[in-house]
């Protein structure tokens, strides 16, 4: 389905757009280079399948054509559930399950400089199987969070070192590679603070998102986020929760669980579609703005300073907004005070402002 985009935070209603060659469920998808990609997934009868399929729209008109098969980028092995990532220099397919369960391969096809995709080649393996994650690269780093194991949902986040291949040209830009996949103990703060399965991730702004997904008992409408370090494998602990991912209930799904639904991040919006709720698969989709307001004051009281307001510089999302009237700071409160009473008595404050750009003279 295909829906344009009108305007900041909406979208029109939503038409058929071009069909699969074969039906499809639990695919990866991702768009990369002027492409569409779908990898992967279950097929009608079920089975993992390792079929690649390509949209290759008219830049000119914007035309979407058909979707083709790509036989040489056919996975190594049939999956479905694994999660497709977009980097900067080609894709990364990472986890899924075959027929015998979750397994652990990652494999990654890089661009080549036509802009087309070669072959997949394998990488370093996750650390625990997984199928039903999420994933998303933040500096040097690739972060698998949540998804499922043999044993069901999990809270485990693994974590893949990207570095630079070795070639033997050096007039060669060498594409990247993914060289070890660790984890910490399960008590670790660098894990979800609860598991989650076939949930709806997303990054933006340096930050990694997850909402909703399942616990292995139904869907769940918890938002969590967290920022990670981009040159270290590290979280931020807070230290009231004792973990490194964040939580507020006023960010949260606003129809309770949902898993399955698919994130989309358009400018400072972030949409949840589709999806399966306590009422079974829905049509609808849910919307969130990811960036705090702006600043409301922009005066030039003092000599032509911006006053920044309840703006907390550094803070991402949505959910840091609630936070920000309890971390002004003393002196901004102040000057808060006195552009209120300002506009309140404006003789007043025009004549004192008189009065000290005298004394300033």
């Amino acid at each position: 389905y295909v829906a344009e985009l009108a305007g900041s935070g909406n979208y029109g209603a939503w038409a058929e757009g071009p069909h699969l060659p074969e039906a499809r469920t639990d695919a990866g998808a991702a768009f990369r280079a002027g492409k569409a990609y779908v990898v992967g997934g279950a097929g009608p009868d079920g089975a993992p399948s390792a079929t690649t399929y390509v949209l290759s729209p008219d830049p000119a008109t914007g035309a979407l054509g058909t979707w083709d098969p790509d036989e040489a980028l056919a996975l190594p092995a049939a999956r479905r559930g694994g999660t497709l990532v977009a980097a900067a220099d080609g894709l990364i397919y990472v986890g899924g399950a075959d027929e015998s369960g979750p397994t652990t391969t990652v494999w990654k096809a890089n661009l080549d400089s036509k802009g087309g995709l070669s072959a997949w080649k394998p990488q370093a393996e996750l650390a625990a199987a997984r199928v039903d994650a999420n994933a998303a690269i933040i500096g040097d780093f690739l972060w698998v969070y949540g998804g499922s194991d043999a044993a069901g949902p999990s809270r485990l986040v693994q974590i893949g070192r990207i570095v630079k291949e070795v070639v033997a040209d050096p007039s060669v830009t060498p594409p990247t590679m993914i060289d070890v996949f660790g984890t910490q103990p399960e008590t670790s703060p660098l894990h979800l603070p609860e598991a989650r399965t076939n949930a709806a991730g997303f990054t933006a702004n340096g930050a990694l998102y997850l909402v909703g997904g399942s616990d292995g008992t139904g869907g769940r409408g918890e938002l969590y986020w967290t920022i990670p370090d981009p040159e270290s494998a590290t979280l931020t602990v807070d230290d009231s929760t004792g973990t490194g991912w964040h939580h507020l209930v006023g960010s949260d799904l606003p129809t309770g669980g949902l898993a399955g639904g698919a994130a989309i991040v358009n400018g400072p919006n972030a949409f949840i579609i589709g999806g399966t709720g306590g009422d079974g698969v829905i049509a609808s989709a849910a919307r969130t703005n990811l960036a705090p307001k702006p600043p409301f004051f922009q005066v030039s009281l003092l000599g032509g300073v911006t006053i920044p307001a309840l703006k907390i510089e550094g803070e991402i999302g949505q959910q840091l907004g609630y936070l920000s009237a309890a971390g002004v700071a003393t002196v901004n409160f102040a000057v808060l005070l006195f552009i209120a009473w300002a506009y309140a008595h404006p003789d007043r404050a025009l004549a004192l402002w008189r009065r000290v750009r005298r004394r300033s003279a």
